[in-house]
């Protein structure tokens, strides 16, 4: 198996590592490894993603269903669904439904 050694490490890094090599009572090296390979998998999520089918489907085709099943869900279970900030996906220019989400000010 090959080996790597990292210069110039700062401390505040190798006190990480040591902190959790010592919470998981397995050596600094260890940590390491696992950490890096974690990491490294990630390189992959391009040609991943890339090799998906295109379904299509646009975003904003996804964001309506699951608002629609939202509002029929509340509709369905409660008379009103409660006041609530606006999510994350909502975005200037796209219509909201009617009480979907109320702006904090």
């Amino acid at each position: 198996m090959p080996s790597l050694y990292l210069r110039n490490v700062p401390v505040e890094v190798v006190e990480r590592l040591t902190r959790l090599a010592e919470r998981e009572r397995t050596s600094v090296s260890a940590v390491a490894i696992r950490e890096l390979a974690d990491v490294s998998r990630r390189v992959d999520n391009p040609a991943l993603l890339a090799a998906l089918p295109d379904t299509g489907v646009g975003l904003d085709e996804i964001v309506d269903a699951v608002d629609a099943g939202r509002a029929e869900r509340w509709s369905s279970s409660m008379p009103r669904p409660p006041s609530q900030p606006c999510s994350a996906m909502d975005r200037p220019g796209r219509a909201r439904p009617a009480n979907s989400c109320t702006r904090r000010t």
